[in-house]
């Protein structure tokens, strides 16, 4: 006789999932369903779905109603399964496995997603199938169990691995809000370790609650706890040591994070999610060699007993051992990762926008790269051409994205912003406003940024706006952008050292104009757009700054640091210009001042360290010449090299894509900067 399945599962006000929980689990023998008081129409839907509905009064302890389902039922086997779930495994498979199985319970894979991208998702593994004995029960107040039970009765030799699977979505953002989860654990928990303060699960819970709800230093406070009392066995401990390094990196403790990990490796040397995290303690703190060996012992880690983000073995490393390599001038070998990436996950951007990087870099032609990029990617759908069309414009390949882009998704929000910039950064200025005035018509949905081009686009064809273009804009209000056009070109010449009394009200839309029109080469426009709002110049000049268009920054910065009107991050952009000229006296009082006026700027500090440090080892290199002391000086300026070294890893100044280094290569020319001390 074949045996019976069963399925078991508690709900409260579950009726937005239980339906497509219970439609993956309709060929079950029996389906009990304990409802813990619903106001909405779970019930309802249960009972539609042929369930067995038992109602019982919640009382802050999840094994109650778990307990509750096994004293109903009737079948030889149970699956577990709870309401935001699905079952991904066919019923008749589950049968197969079970049918002369000696086993006493199964663990399945758990996909716990956290984004809409499927990508983006933990899986654990956890025993939900499981005979049904009497003496077997669940234990627990939150995160309930009936492994142990089974493990004391039948021993652990009788627990197997199994290839089934499940998703679950409860921990997507607004599910937990929604269902106002995190209120209900943490009271649990709380309750539960008043009669059990020092018990090491729920102090790691009680940690997780409260980085769900953003507490993260009370997040690693209770995690640190639980790490100390957790037995080395402890099957929750890996993924407790896991959560604790990547809470410690997200509040920029890389260093004691990485010591964790150092010693906690020894223990789970097969965990690829914590190589990973170790590799990113040490690329955090600038040892880029050894991040990129932990990057890859990540790569050859196959055990499936942890809990592991999607790609941790795979394409994660890879693409992070790419982008080590690139910052290591060595493209070939970024190349190979990050297309060895992009072939196991060609939906990964990293691995795409690293590829499309590492071959720019090569000198590969553009045309080579977009064609490459379609052979990986295959692309059929609106994300797979996105994914392309954002890699090539990340080296700012602008015509390979017009040959490319497809008719069928001209109307697209994002493509169609991309192929817009393109055209424009392509000075086929009458080919954009035609494209984005029918992309207008077509769509009934506001695209700020493709408004902001047609705007931008008629402005700087005509001078002025038709009024047409009133019944296109769909974000932005009419007043405001008629006030702009109207005394936007009042002027024949508009500039910083002009000032105007028509100042505009609207801040954010003038700011936003000006970034967009540099970031599309129209930079003309932005210094005419600057002269309506106080802190246009300074957007101007901070965005020219960002988009590679150093040179020109510089002049604009240097006289607003003359007039005595330049912010911190003005003269911040400034002092990396004076640095990267080798005029590091001048840059080291810049960023002094900066720390002065604001210690939370790291990054100035930094600065002003580094360039310290610079001019320390250029004053003992010349010393060298002179000084009967040589070779102790060689060395002491080679360990100051060193330290300048580590501290450059540090992400300390402003870096560019390849779209942007474009800009910096194509605009170089002699400047000379003289240190201002010389000046009178």
């Amino acid at each position: 006789m074949l045996p019976t399945l069963g399925v078991h599962l508690i709900a409260k006000d579950e009726a937005e999932f239980i339906g497509r929980c219970l439609e993956s689990v309709k060929n079950a023998d029996e389906i009990i369903v304990i409802d813990t008081g619903s106001q909405d129409d779970t019930i309802k839907i249960a009972l539609e779905h042929g369930a067995k509905v038992i109602a019982l009064k919640w009382k802050e302890d999840f094994s109650l109603p778990r307990n509750e389902a096994l004293r109903h039922a009737t079948t030889d086997w149970i699956l577990v399964i709870d309401a935001d779930e699905e079952l991904l495994t066919s019923m008749d498979d589950i049968r197969k496995l079970i049918r002369e199985s000696e086993a006493e319970g199964y663990d399945v894979t758990i996909i716990n997603q956290l984004g809409r991208d499927r990508e983006h998702a933990v899986c654990n593994r956890a025993l939900r199938l499981f005979r049904n004995r009497q003496e077997y029960h669940f234990q627990g107040k939150i995160h309930e169990e009936i492994e142990p039970s089974i493990r004391l009765l039948s021993g652990k030799g009788k627990i197997k691995d199994s290839d089934i699977e499940l998703r679950h979505t409860g921990y997507l953002t607004e599910n937990i809000l929604k269902k106002n989860k995190l209120k209900r654990n943490f009271q649990i928990l709380i309750d539960a370790l008043k009669a059990d303060p020092e018990n090491p699960y729920y102090l790691y819970h009680l940690g997780i609650t409260h980085c769900q709800a953003g507490k993260l230093g009370e997040a690693e406070k209770y995690m640190l706890q639980a790490k100390q009392l957790a037995p080395a066995a402890a099957r929750f401990r890996p993924t407790l040591i896991r959560d604790l390094v990547k809470i410690m990196l997200e509040r920029n403790e890389p260093e004691q994070a990485g010591f964790i990990c150092l010693q906690e490796i020894q223990h789970y040397p097969d965990y690829a999610d914590l190589h990973f995290a170790y590799g990113q303690c040490l690329e955090n703190q600038g040892l880029w060699e050894k991040a990129f060996e932990s990057y890859r012992k990540a790569t050859i880690c196959r055990s499936s007993s942890y809990v592991t983000e999607a790609g941790m073995n795979s394409y994660e490393p890879l693409a992070k051992m790419g982008a080590l390599a690139l910052k290591l001038d060595q493209p070939e070998e970024a190349a190979r990762l990050f297309y060895n990436a992009a072939i196991t996950n060609p939906s990964f951007p990293p691995a795409l926008k690293g590829l499309a990087s590492a071959f720019h870099r090569l000198n590969t032609a553009d045309e080579e790269i977009g064609t490459l990029l379609l052979k990986t990617v295959e692309p059929r759908n609106e994300q797979q051409w996105n994914l392309v069309l954002e890699a090539l414009d990340g080296i700012g390949a602008d015509q390979e994205i017009i040959r490319l882009c497809p008719p069928r998704w001209l109307a697209a929000d994002n493509i169609s912003n991309l192929y817009g910039a393109s055209l424009l950064r392509l000075h086929r200025y009458r080919e954009a406003h035609s494209f984005f005035y029918h992309a207008a018509c077509a769509n009934t949905s506001p695209n700020a940024k493709r408004e902001m081009l047609h705007l931008l686009t008629q402005w700087k064809l005509q001078g002025s706006l038709d009024p047409y273009i009133w019944t296109l804009i769909k974000t932005h209000e009419h007043e405001d952008i008629k006030q702009l056009d109207g005394s936007l070109f009042a002027r024949r010449e508009v500039g910083p050292e002009h000032n105007t009394k028509e100042q505009f009200q609207n801040t954010p839309l003038i700011q936003g104009l000006i970034r967009q029109a540099i970031a599309v080469g129209l930079s003309d426009l932005a210094r005419k757009l600057s002269i309506f709002d106080k802190a246009g110049v300074f957007t101007f000049a901070k965005t020219l700054y960002r988009e590679g268009y150093i040179l020109d920054a510089a002049d604009l910065l240097i006289s607003s640091f003359d007039a005595q009107t330049l912010d911190d991050e003005g003269a911040y952009m400034l002092a990396e210009i004076l640095y990267d000229k080798g005029h590091y006296a001048e840059a080291a009082r810049l960023f002094e001042n900066i720390s002065l006026h604001d210690p939370s700027f790291d990054a100035a500090s930094i600065g002003a360290a580094i360039s310290y440090l610079q001019l320390a080892a250029d004053y003992l290199d010349r010393a060298q010449s002179s000084l009967p002391d040589a070779p102790k000086l060689a060395q002491e300026a080679g360990q100051l090299r060193s330290a300048i070294n580590l501290l450059q890893r540090s992400g300390w100044h402003t870096s560019w894509n390849d779209r942007q280094r474009r800009c910096i290569d194509e605009h170089k020319r002699n400047f000379a900067v003289h240190d201002r001390s010389e000046r009178s």
